[in-house]
């Protein structure tokens, strides 16, 4: 089923104050979360970024867990609509057009809460660099077909298929049409090929193997990134029911635990470090707390995390 929701939004755009920078997503990014994420959790994870867009600089958000990679900049999440699914979404920060952008270069499900493998890491570096040069959605393979090379083995694999059967003569083909291919790509994308199969000899688990087999496919294959959507979203939005449930439990326990503490809004955003207008819209069912803010909620708050998210 097609999700109706885009994290897309635009400067000056939802509740007062608005938003203070543009969100931008890639569609792979879009198309690679949903293989994951239902309804409820697509949702949950898009208001987290509809936050980020709130905040003066994202990189060092008050609200959600982001970690600088580098090139670009890592959202990590999970608990509550996730349940046991561990979440990175990764993005930078546009500043050189006018308005500045949050751009969402992919997202991961991790299955733990280790460091995020380092073929991801070189896969959104390439789709950074495809955005910023303004190549998404164009192939970077020059010329078409297979090539003079694999013409000549695909003759010979007659041959082979006569002497040794199909399976040597498959072989000999796919290597054939890869060596092809990569002689075909620019020199950054064979240098992100070769990063690749270093990590491809460093990988110890299915999970990193997955996602260096990933990476190394979407640039032999060429497959477009596609263009970057930009949406208005309209407010308020209809929250899916699994998320409304799980949203007006929760903005009921804060205020209970706030007033049980004796604490006002003011207060308990001067203890957490998170803002009172944040609070706010957390107690008012406008906004689904983020892992990071029900940490810093509890910790205020003197009690555990599990008493305000069970699912941790």
């Amino acid at each position: 089923m097609e999700k109706k929701l885009e994290v897309g939004v635009r400067i000056g755009g939802g509740p007062p104050p608005g938003y203070l920078w543009n969100v931008v997503i890639l569609k792979v990014a879009r198309k690679e979360s949903l293989k994951f994420l239902d309804e409820a959790q697509y949702y949950y994870v898009a208001e987290q970024i509809k936050e980020l867009a709130r905040e003066g600089d994202p990189s060092h958000s008050e609200t959600q867990s982001v970690d600088d990679l580098g090139e670009f900049l890592e959202l990590r999440d999970k608990g509550g609509p996730l349940g046991r699914i561990n979440v990175r979404v990764f993005f930078f920060l546009d500043k050189e057009k006018s308005p500045g952008s949050i751009v969402i270069l992919g997202a991961i499900k991790k299955e733990n809460d280790g460091p995020t493998p380092g073929a991801v890491k070189i896969c959104m570096r390439r789709r950074k660099r495809l955005y910023l040069s303004g190549e998404l959605g164009e192939p970077q393979v020059q010329g078409a077909g297979v090539g003079c090379e694999a013409e000549e083995q695909a003759m010979e694999t007659t041959e082979v298929l006569q002497r040794h059967g199909v399976e040597e003569a498959s072989l000999i083909m796919a290597v054939a049409i890869v060596k092809d291919r990569v002689s075909r790509l620019s020199e950054q994308d064979r240098e992100d090929l070769y990063e690749l199969a270093k990590e491809l000899v460093l990988a110890r688990d299915k999970e990193a193997l997955e996602h260096v087999f990933a990476a190394m496919l979407e640039i032999l294959e060429q497959a477009p990134v596609g263009q970057a959507a930009q949406m208005v979203l309209g407010e308020p939005t209809e929250r899916p029911e699994k998320l409304e449930k799980w949203v007006g439990w929760i903005s009921a326990k804060i205020k209970e635990l706030r007033t049980r503490a004796d604490m006002t809004q003011e207060e308990l955003a001067k203890k957490s470090g998170l803002p009172q207008s944040h609070i706010s819209r957390l107690e008012n069912g406008q906004h689904s707390p983020s892992h990071a803010t029900v940490e810093k909620l509890a910790a205020a708050l003197n009690v555990p995390v599990s008493e305000l998210d069970p699912t941790s």
